[in-house]
């Protein structure tokens, strides 16, 4: 879950007394009632099914109708009267085989009728376009492409007719269920939008398809991908390969059964509207947004490497990103937080559950940077393990409640394969399921996230539902390298054999007495700034200034002010704005129908704020009300903002802030360490025979791991090795008995 979702959440509270200027309150009733919207998806893995006509390579070049071209559509000549040649288009116009051959310029259309099938062969053939796309099949009943020897397809960066849709708008567009086969290479240039598009079904069987450049997408389909074996390489400046369908519980999905596919894309790596199930392959993800996206996703085989600038691994409704996917809150919510007006005071006294989702709390070493208008924080009380850790000491923590409204339709659920996952950028996560993340079978999963920690927001493993890592799997995760978020801390036994000696949080005084901790904090990192971004520098200094011209305005109500610490915490006023999509509310469901009505808030209040209080920074009081105080550009209000801290808010297996937890139902080792560079690899060794356990190199720094595979022993002791850095520490028994309900398949034979 992102940060800004927490914002969101946030908000919720502050929106039960909407500012009115005038003292008169008024009530603003909305209908809730509305038509239902329901999508039913089956958990479990998708099975392809290949037809015969998916898997026809055979051709006769005596018998079979032939198409040879030597420049443009004059030069090309047929041996059969179902193609027709005219000025810049050759055209079939029935069913067949054709073999196509030689350097066309021009366009090969197929026209024929809606029941018949085209089996064409590429036959080192060159055909460039100028004007719409290379090959544009507008009708047929399905279009079987076999690749042979080398080909090329190239389109123009302009199209002069196309339909009111924009269509065609793809180098290969076929409006009909494609299918491609052969033993050749086939090189797809989309310099106008997508590289290849099929507007129903697309099976590729095997051949190498080779999307040298897309200006949008890479691979776009409609209704459902398979793809079977082959070699498919594809680069894009949008998602790579992407299918679209979203209101059929049928269609929308994605099924990669074997083969090599190979993606470098500006948006998504490979986006699945419904279902997207691995079952064998190699997979590798150079360069993504989020590297793989579905509502149900399920990983039985394969190898997969992914390096993305966002989550790496996504499960999300479908319709709706990660950013959309916040339940009711979800639309007029949204917004950022400078769409907040007035915001003065609020006090909870509870920890916060139900449809928020889990307690605020956990590590906040990191960037603030998705907090907008915060300008100042002090803390003068404890709040337990998790709070506010400085970077080289305090575990995060404080996972609260789940949300009791979790769509448990919405799941990761891997089984199966090696992952090696590199999550780089800010507010991401390594996998992140808005619904249920589920580790086990005999997988295989190495995960790390650049700033973040183990669970949390920008977190290694992120859930909203069931976090879960179950007997027979390996997972090795890492995080907190960037700004040192996490710091060195540990859970469970631990004799630190590195700088500083015992490092063990549970043994040391804690960040939790007096503002002055903070003040020292302060002074080891740069008076925080450490914790900013380098884009936010500038806001900060904005900031500043602000502060300065409002003690100068203000200079006889400050000297009122006692006991004022000099030192304050910034937190920047820089938001990194997402572009979000639209939410479309499809409500899915595991074998029972799930059904969610969309509804809008219902009896809103509005009142009369509170003036604010006189001092801007309280810090936390004896009732561990924590307050802090909006910016002046925050529409026009001074919010100051109350947060009565509940005393059950207190430690467990969190992360950061906003903490989400999970579960290990294995022996694992979970600590933070001094920080290590990328590329550096860490290794667990068995203190007993100075075997290597496992061992992992992450291509990002990193501070803390977590560790689990079943051969680790509950109580028996381990070397830590990363770097100069080594560290004993005991293995952890099991962090729950309890059983973990599968959310789908637990082994590729179910």
């Amino acid at each position: 879950m992102k940060i800004n979702n927490y914002i969101v959440l946030l908000v919720i509270f502050v929106f039960s007394s909407v500012v009115k200027a005038d003292d008169e309150e008024e009530t603003t009733s909305l209908d809730i009632t509305g038509d239902e919207e329901e999508l039913e998806l089956i958990p479990g893995p998708v099975t392809c099914e290949y037809k015969k006509k998916d898997l026809n390579e055979s051709y006769d070049v005596d018998s079979d109708i032939s198409i040879n071209c030597n420049g443009d559509s004059s030069t090309c000549t047929s041996n059969h009267d179902g193609v027709t040649i005219s000025e810049g288009v050759v055209e079939i116009t029935t069913a067949g085989t054709y073999i196509v051959g030689g350097n066309l310029e021009g366009q090969l259309r197929i026209a024929a009728t809606k029941d018949d099938f085209i089996h064409l062969v590429l036959n080192n053939a060159n055909i460039t376009s100028f004007d719409g796309p290379a090959i544009f099949g507008s009708k047929a009943d399905k279009v079987t492409i076999t690749l042979v020897g080398e080909n090329l397809l190239n389109d123009p960066a302009n199209y002069t007719i196309v339909d009111e849709d924009d269509e065609p708008d793809a180098c290969l567009f076929i409006d009909s269920d494609l299918a491609i086969n052969g033993s050749g290479n086939l090189t797809v240039i989309g310099n106008y939008k997508d590289a290849i598009r099929c507007k129903k079904d697309l099976r590729i069987v095997n051949g190498t398809i080779n999307v040298q450049s897309a200006v949008d997408k890479g691979i776009k389909v409609k209704n459902s991908l398979c793809i079977k074996d082959g070699n498919i390489k594809v680069n894009s400046t949008d998602t790579g390969i992407k299918v679209t369908r979203d209101d059929d519980a049928e269609k929308g999905y994605i099924v990669i059964d074997g083969g090599n596919v190979v993606v470098s894309s500006g948006n998504d790596g490979i986006h699945a509207e419904t279902h997207l199930t691995i079952n064998d392959g190699f997979i590798d993800i150079q360069k993504s947004g989020e590297g793989l996206e579905g509502q149900m996703i399920d990983i039985l085989g394969g190898e997969i490497h992914i390096i993305s600038s966002d989550d790496g691994i996504n499960a999300s409704k479908v319709g709706s990103s990660n950013e959309d996917d916040m339940g009711p809150m979800g639309g007029p919510m949204g917004g950022p937080m400078d769409d907040m007006q007035g915001m003065n005071s609020m006090n909870r006294t509870e920890s916060m559950r139900g449809p928020m989702g889990g307690s605020m709390g956990g590590s906040m070493g990191g960037p603030m940077r998705d907090m907008q208008g915060m300008n100042s924080m002090n803390r003068t009380e404890s709040m337990g393990p998790g709070g506010m850790s400085p970077p080289n000491g305090m575990p995060g923590g404080m996972p609260g409640g789940k949300s009791s409204e979790v769509d448990s339709s919405v799941y990761i659920n891997i089984v199966g394969g090696k992952l090696y996952i590199t999550s780089k950028g800010n507010d991401v996560d390594g996998i992140d399921s808005n619904g249920v993340l589920y580790i086990g079978g005999d997988a295989e999963v190495y995960v790390s996230v650049e700033g973040g920690d183990i669970y949390g927001n920008m977190a290694a493993l992120d859930a909203e539902g069931t976090n879960a890592i179950v007997p027979g799997s390996t997972v090795f995760a890492t995080g907190g390298g960037k700004n040192n978020i996490g710091g060195r801390n540990n859970m469970g036994s631990n004799k630190n054999n590195g700088i500083n000696g015992n490092d063990n949080f549970n043994n040391r005084p804690g960040f939790n007495e007096t503002e002055n901790n903070m003040n020292d904090f302060f002074d080891k990192n740069k008076n925080g700034k450490d914790f900013i971004d380098e884009n936010t520098t500038d806001s900060i200094d904005n900031e500043d200034n602000k502060d300065n011209e409002n003690k100068k305005d203000s200079s006889e109500e400050q000297n009122n002010i006692e006991n004022k610490s000099e030192n304050e915490m910034i937190i920047s006023n820089a938001v990194n704005e997402e572009n979000t999509k639209n939410t479309e509310k499809k409500i899915v469901k595991k074998p029972k129908k799930i059904i969610i009505k969309k509804c809008k808030p219902k009896n809103i209040s509005k009142v009369k704020p509170q003036a604010p209080p006189q001092q801007q920074f309280e810090g936390m009081d004896d009732n561990k009300n924590m307050n802090f105080t909006m910016p002046d550009n925050m529409n026009g209000h001074n919010g100051n903002m109350n947060f009565t801290m509940h005393d059950n808010m207190n430690g467990g297996m969190g992360g950061g802030m906003g903490s989400e937890s999970g579960v290990v139902l294995q022996p694992y080792i979970q600590t933070s360490i001094d920080t290590q560079e990328a590329g550096t690899e860490i290794s667990i060794i068995d203190n007993e025979n100075d075997n290597t356990i496992i061992s992992y190199t992450p291509e990002i720094s990193y501070a803390s791991i977590l560790v689990s595979t079943p051969k680790l022993v509950e109580g028996k002791e381990y070397t830590i090795i990363a770097g100069d850095f080594t560290q004993t520490i005991t293995a952890s028994s099991p962090s729950s008995s309890e059983e973990i309900e599968p959310p789908s398949v637990t082994s590729h034979s179910n």
